[in-house]
């Protein structure tokens, strides 16, 4: 099946992580948002839910059980499109998770601020 690229939409997620009041975020690419939520596109064939997973893991080195999604929006598409073809519009899914177990690395390329 062919896409047509005037037609295409993003889905996104980010992941709320949260302890006693300080919320963990993490070092962006885009200069006009050098902090963010961890958080990326969705894969080809993988749930919302396994999305936040892989990317917190990705992105902090934590294993998360994703829970509910505790908020959702859509928006235009943005000008830091991954893509050569800007999509018509993203929506992003946030979960706030519940950690499962302790980070498995303390990678100096993983650049996080509590």
């Amino acid at each position: 099946m062919t896409v047509d690229s005037r037609s295409r939409h993003l889905v996104a997620v980010l992941v709320l992580i949260e302890r006693a009041g300080a919320i963990l975020l993490v070092q962006s690419r885009f200069p006009d948002a050098p902090w963010g939520l961890p958080g990326g596109l969705l894969e080809v064939g993988e749930t919302v839910a396994q999305a936040a997973a892989r990317e917190a893991l990705e992105e902090t080195g934590l294993v998360i059980q994703p829970g509910r999604p505790i908020g959702f929006t859509v928006s235009p598409a943005s000008k830091r499109s991954p893509s050569r073809s800007p999509p018509k519009s993203s929506a992003a899914n946030c979960y706030k998770p519940r950690l499962k177990r302790k980070p498995l690395s303390t990678s100096p390329s993983i650049n996080c601020r509590p």
